[in-house]
């Protein structure tokens, strides 16, 4: 397996338009240092945040456990003894108070398609919101290297601890063990800790050149859409992700959408008008979009002007 450096750029120094000259439209993964320093979201800790929610309950694995408990159970966790992993959680409605902690916002997310009233309710799934909450601890990752779907960008911030992550290009799927989980997945890797892989049972997996980087408190790391990922925590973390749809991942997730099943099997004339009014939407939010970028101000630091 070969690692290659991801790009590390300080949110200080990167505009808006640098990031989708650079980042966005050619989907190459960078890490922005600083991105949440002007967010109330960049001083959450497990006690300030078990201080607010310490008797709301969530479902975990199949158990209610109430968020105190399991903030206590994340903080004397450890890589031997991991925590469970609250994940994909929706800030609105789950932590809905959360959501003045990220306001003003992140100007690298603006533009985001994915909540234009033009698009209807069912290219997207439920959970998808505002954004989405993840907490867990020590030795504890994400259940599997996967794909998002559908194949929209995302970007995640850590608010807290330090997460190791592990990236691979849509080239490198060849060499990922690529099938089928159910749980709402349709791609994911069928290697077992893909950081520490078992090369004698997945030797094809040594072939694959990905991209390896430690994300500290206060990072925010752009995963275009198509991306392998995964991640593991190496101390408590605290984590909010945005799905993002913008042209450079459209065709992506239309092609996803038109060719699931049940579109599928709808009407031919119903599918020939819905493909046509999404091409023209698409079109006038393109248009949209690159006169936003010519005349946006250069702004930096990556807030909303």
């Amino acid at each position: 397996m070969n690692h290659n450096e991801l790009p590390v750029r300080h949110a200080a120094d990167v505009s808006y338009r640098d990031f989708v000259r650079d980042h966005m439209n050619p989907r190459r993964p960078v890490v922005l240092k600083g991105a949440l320093d002007h967010l109330p979201a960049g001083g959450w800790t497990p006690e300030s945040l078990k201080a607010r929610f310490a008797d709301k309950v969530f479902k975990i694995d199949g158990e209610d456990v109430r968020f105190g408990d399991f903030v206590d159970r994340v903080v004397n966790a450890t890589p031997d003894n991991p925590p469970p992993y609250l994940r994909n959680i929706g800030v609105d409605p789950d932590f809905r108070e959360l959501s003045p902690d990220l306001e003003p916002g992140l100007a690298y997310t603006r533009g985001n398609w994915r909540f234009n009233s033009l698009l209807p309710d069912w290219w997207f799934e439920a959970k998808a919101g505002l954004c989405q909450f993840f907490f867990t601890g020590p030795g504890r990752g994400f259940p599997f290297m996967h794909v998002d779907y559908p194949p929209l960008h995302t970007f995640s911030a850590l608010s807290y601890g330090r997460k190791e992550w592990l990236l691979y290009a849509p080239d490198q799927e060849p060499y990922l063990y690529p099938g089928s989980r159910g749980e709402g997945w349709p791609v994911i890797s069928q290697v077992e800790n893909p950081f520490e892989p078992d090369l004698d049972k997945y030797p094809d997996f040594a072939k694959a050149s990905g991209i390896r980087v430690m994300q500290e408190a206060g990072d925010l790391i752009f995963v275009p859409s198509g991306w392998w990922h995964t991640t593991r925590s190496h101390t408590p973390t605290i984590a909010v992700a945005w799905d993002h749809l913008s042209a450079s991942c459209w065709k992506r997730v239309s092609d996803y959408k038109l060719g699931a099943p049940g579109f599928q099997e709808k009407n031919p004339v119903k599918k020939a008008l819905v493909k046509s009014y999404l091409g023209l939407v698409a079109t006038g939010l393109k248009t949209r979009d690159s006169l936003a970028a010519t005349f946006a101000p250069d702004a930096k630091s990556g807030r909303i002007a």
